[in-house]
């Protein structure tokens, strides 16, 4: 008979899903799958957790969540050592004491399975899959990958919420809920007011990484409707006349002519498209406006309306396509860092302007 963790590999690959797809859709990070179909308890803080992703990682799949878990209880409970040497250690009656332990071993065998199932499916009507079944206060656990979508969703006070932005991961805990809420972040609290919206730098580089903002409060049930995004960063950098020139490569391989692309009598403003073949970090800036840096995702496009000039710069200049008004053009080799100006320049000898893409050094 298949393990839990068998059974939740076998339907995800019977059905075509990655653990990219899979995390996406359940908003449980993708190593917390991983442990899961493995087997791999070790990753989670504590059974409360593991049992919450379990549940809707089952359902996700279509299978019976019930009956999973019940497989990962009995697993446990078969790998407790029975204490038979306890049971044995009276010289008096050592056969009945013996017959008594086979046959409850032999109830527990046959009615353990049942006998969970029945309890399991009352426990999961009554409370939320996300709180922590201890002694202490219920703390909720939620897990969202925020890389490309943000999430908003209702949460009570005292819940942990799990942040992942290109796998890394931050916790954010939601401590209060008055007549505003005040979230633990990375960097510190921070309290918001109803229709605040925030942005933070969590990972301590100076730049903000999410944006938060409190939709809805619920004094009385101590709830708060938040939502959370990836900010995509924006840096005011203006390119300096250095970085214009040209100039040469010590590195021979890399020196590269200017290409022309298009001429005109007059210049005229134009497009840049790209298609992402992999993932990269690529930074823009159009027209000497502010400068753009982000992280683009394999399949993902770019379009980029532009007057008389951009510059580009991209860290591996092979994991891209890019059309300028429809003709192809190369912005260098795989695995290769490189810079780009793409500017109209006028042709001294006849005359029109040429729209040229510049190496830059």
């Amino acid at each position: 008979m298949d393990t839990f963790g068998e059974t939740l590999r076998n339907s995800r690959e019977k059905k075509g899903y990655s653990f990219e797809q899979v995390a996406r859709d359940t908003n449980i990070a993708k190593k917390f799958l991983i442990a899961l179909e493995e087997e791999d308890f070790s990753i989670f803080p504590g059974e409360p957790y593991l049992i919450g992703f379990l549940k809707n990682y089952s359902d996700y799949l279509g299978l019976d969540s019930v009956k999973i878990i019940a497989l990962h209880r009995n697993m446990k409970l078969q790998e407790q050592p029975a204490p038979i040497e306890e049971l044995l250690s009276s010289e008096k009656s050592k056969f009945p004491v013996v017959l008594i332990i086979i046959l409850i071993i032999a109830l527990v065998s046959a009615g353990g399975y049942y006998l969970y199932n029945y309890i399991i499916s009352k426990v999961e009507q009554v409370l939320p899959v996300e709180i922590v079944e201890t002694d202490e206060e219920p703390v909720n656990l939620y897990s969202f990958d925020i890389s490309k979508d943000g999430i908003e969703d209702r949460f009570h006070e005292g819940s942990e919420l799990e942040i992942v932005i290109f796998e890394d991961v931050y916790t954010i805990h939601l401590k209060s809920i008055t007549s505003n809420v005040i979230l633990s972040l990375p960097g510190g609290e921070r309290v918001y007011n109803l229709g605040d919206e925030k942005k933070s730098d969590i990972n301590g580089d100076g730049l903000p990484d999410i944006s938060i903002v409190v939709n809805d409060i619920d004094i009385s049930k101590k709830t708060a409707v938040i939502g959370i995004s990836a900010v995509e960063r924006v840096v005011v950098s203006p390119i300096t006349s250095e970085l214009l020139d040209q100039g040469e490569s010590k590195v021979a391989s890399r020196n590269q002519n200017i290409t022309v692309i298009l001429d005109e009598k007059n210049p005229v403003p134009f497009v840049l498209d790209v298609v992402f073949r992999g993932n990269t970090l690529l930074r823009y800036q159009v027209d000497r406006d502010e400068r753009v840096e982000r992280y683009f995702d394999k399949d993902e496009t770019l379009r980029l309306d532009i007057n008389r000039e951009v510059m580009i710069w991209v860290a591996n200049a092979g994991s891209l396509k890019a059309k300028i008004s429809g003709v192809e053009v190369s912005l260098g080799r795989s695995g290769e860092v490189a810079t780009q100006l793409i500017k109209w320049n006028k042709n001294s000898e006849s005359g029109k302007y040429d729209l040229q893409m510049i190496p830059v050094y």
